[in-house]
């Protein structure tokens, strides 16, 4: 069995060298830090200096040392929750710092003399905290799947019964304490576990780090990183798995086309961060009126693509135009110097379903579905036109083409729209 000497040791060589390694491995300024790994060192950094006192006190008789050692420990385990809050997108309030350490503090200054109750003191406060802590974890992390999270989970757990360790003998069995049981076996093993809870913390809470690094990077590689919706990488790959699906169960699959009507005009007035939140806004709006299984994506610049699987053209046609309206009529506000001023936005659309030609891939749908968007631009802008189902096309020229896509009859803007006072896009 190791002294305690020697497991105080291992915990202060352990917190050591895991704020170095962290040190080392952090490059976000501490300002600029929003993933609470400046906070997780200085936790390591306190761990350290409070076993470090107690270390000290094990050879002393200078009471102060253990006073401070357990204010210590308190700032530690405030500093770790105000981590894992800040990686939660969180803040834990600066006295949450400040109290429990100064309540700690002075409850072991009035214990000063007496272990029995400096023992129930640390056992069932400390203990208590990684309860709490743990719970914390869990709840934060409810529904992200981390292994770095179980392990942090893990290790709170295992601190609460080092600490519960040094409570029960004075609870349960008083006339222990002090003895050969108590002195030779359950603190020793309580100091051991907290040895386990530093490492096992703190590789979960770096495993946690990764996890998001990973998951975020993952996001990146298959979103839009401005609108959040998927990007034309991905978009093409999952049309084509829902074709083949399409096609294998013989239901009707439909693509529309959006286009911004006069957003150019946006970008040149007002800026392009004032573009970049019409384009937010939008899908915003758009993903109000989509089911779950519905696809969209920013398909390029000013231009999103919409699959609606197992629908015909008549319903894509209707849930093109319940956008082009939501649109419409919702509220677009920008920035125009120091005010912000609201404005029409419109959008128009073209709708295409998937024919029968087994040849007919996810490039010739988007293909029609432009033509129809076109023929919406060509009659004025703010509608919705449809690409014919039952009419072959392919003779025809381009301009023939788009006269023969069928706009779909909007309903006329109200008057109380038309005089919100609002600007037009151009």
């Amino acid at each position: 069995m190791f002294e305690v000497k020697t497991i105080l040791a291992m915990n202060i060589t352990a917190g050591v060298l895991l704020a170095v390694s962290l040190r080392a491995a952090i490059s976000t300024p501490l300002r600029e830090s929003r993933d609470g790994l400046w906070l997780w060192l200085a936790s390591l950094v306190a761990q350290a200096i409070a076993y470090s006192l107690l270390a000290v006190s094990e050879t002393s008789t200078w009471a102060l040392c253990y006073v401070l050692a357990h204010a210590l420990l308190a700032t530690f385990i405030s500093l770790q929750a105000a981590a894992l809050f800040q990686f939660f997108g969180k803040r834990l309030s600066t006295w949450w710092h400040l109290l429990p350490a100064l309540f700690i503090g002075v409850l072991f200054a009035l214990a000063t003399g007496s272990a029995a109750t400096s023992s129930i003191f640390a056992g069932v406060f400390f203990g208590t905290a990684y309860v709490v802590l743990a719970t914390v974890a869990a709840k934060l992390g409810s529904g992200m799947q981390s292994a770095g999270l179980r392990l942090l989970v893990l290790g709170f757990s295992l601190g609460a019964v080092a600490f519960l360790l040094r409570a029960i003998p004075v609870l349960v069995m008083p006339d222990l304490l002090g003895g050969e049981l108590a002195a030779e076996k359950l603190v020793p093993a309580g100091l051991f576990l907290s040895f386990m809870v530093i490492i096992l913390t703190s590789v979960g809470f770096l495993v946690l780090q990764k996890d998001r690094v990973e998951a975020e990077a993952t996001k990146l590689a298959v979103t839009d990183p401005l609108t959040g919706t998927f990007n034309r990488r991905t978009f093409l790959e999952l049309a084509e798995k829902e074709i083949s699906r399409a096609r294998r169960s013989k239901e009707p699959l439909s693509l529309v086309l959006f286009d911004l009507d006069h957003f150019k005009a946006v970008n040149d007035k007002y800026g392009h961060l004032a573009g970049d939140h019409v384009l937010k806004r939008f899908v915003e709006v758009a993903k109000m009126c989509l089911r779950q299984e519905d696809l969209l994506v920013r398909y390029g610049g000013e231009e999103f693509c919409l699959l609606l699987p197992q629908t015909n053209t008549n319903d894509a046609a209707t849930m093109a135009e319940r956008i082009r309206g939501a649109t419409e009529y919702s509220s677009f506000s920008i920035v125009d110097g120091k005010s912000t001023r609201p404005i029409n936005v419109t959008v128009s659309g073209g709708v295409a379903q998937l024919g029968d030609d087994p040849d007919e891939d996810i490039d010739a749908l988007i293909a029609r579905a432009d033509e129809a968007m076109y023929a919406a631009k060509e009659a004025g802008r703010n509608q919705i036109a449809v690409f014919p189902d039952d009419a072959d096309l392919s003779a025809l020229t381009r301009s023939q083409r788009l006269r023969a896509v069928r706009p779909v009859i909007k309903p006329p803007l109200s008057a109380s729209t038309r005089q919100s006072g609002a600007g037009k896009l151009g």
